[in-house]
């Protein structure tokens, strides 16, 4: 967490001066940043209609990963697996397709696209129980 926030500092702090201190930098500036050519790389998000075969495919910039580590997963490989892993999209989480415009069966997947050059990885070992509290894994 505390890499994190410093990287964002510095990523700012270079943009600010590069564009004046009012700048808003858009998501396409801040990754020509020495810090997201080191940390940033690319996910690809799909969803796969079971029903008409339409493939939904967005992509997003990533500075790192989250992993969640639930009391079934002993390791890393596996942890990455879990969150690359597939998702049906089913019952009461169905996927509304925007080819066949219904309420449908569907696969979501999330694919790295492009490794960024130094792997950032936040392992997440606690989960909000009952009445918010955080229970460790």
């Amino acid at each position: 967490d505390f890499l994190l926030t410093l990287l964002d500092a510095i990523e700012t702090e270079l943009l600010q001066l590069a564009g004046g201190k009012d700048a808003i930098p858009d998501i396409r500036t801040r990754e020509t940043t020495f810090v997201f050519h080191a940390f940033g790389g690319y996910m690809r998000n799909q969803v796969l209609c079971c029903s008409c075969g339409y493939n939904s495919r967005t992509f997003e910039s990533v500075m790192c990963l989250t992993l969640e580590m639930p009391g079934h997963i002993s390791s890393l490989e596996a942890a990455l697996e879990n969150y690359c892993g597939e998702e049906v999209l089913d019952g009461q989480n169905r996927y509304e397709c925007d080819c066949c415009q219904n309420k449908v069966r569907a696969v979501k997947s999330s694919l790295v696209e492009a490794a960024p050059n130094v792997l950032c990885l936040v392992l997440k070992r606690f989960a909000v129980g009952r009445f918010g509290k955080l229970n460790k894994k």
